[in-house]
């Protein structure tokens, strides 16, 4: 009889341990997907003051152009108008 309860307590455990952690995954997938679409809004829109919250400053990405640039050249070429996206 103890050896029962005994393990239908490590059941309840683990099932709340298990739908936990899915909520929390499930908390993290949302803020993830709000940081991207406020980045998306942000290079749609130009606003330079936003990218500056959302983006590393330690960024370094590939160019359409071929050319590797820093975040200080990204902002620079979203102030210029050479990146003007459309749609994202």
């Amino acid at each position: 009889m103890i050896m029962k309860k005994v393990m239908l307590l490590v059941l309840v455990i683990f099932c709340a341990f298990v739908s936990n952690s899915s909520l929390a995954q499930q908390s993290n997938e949302a803020i993830i997907r709000s940081l991207e679409n406020a980045a998306r809004e942000a290079i749609l829109k130009g606003e330079t003051t936003m990218l500056y919250r959302l983006m590393s400053s330690e960024i370094v990405v590939q160019n359409p152009e071929n050319a590797i640039v820093n975040f200080k050249q990204i902002i620079k070429r979203v102030k210029l108008g050479k990146i003007n996206y459309a749609s994202f």
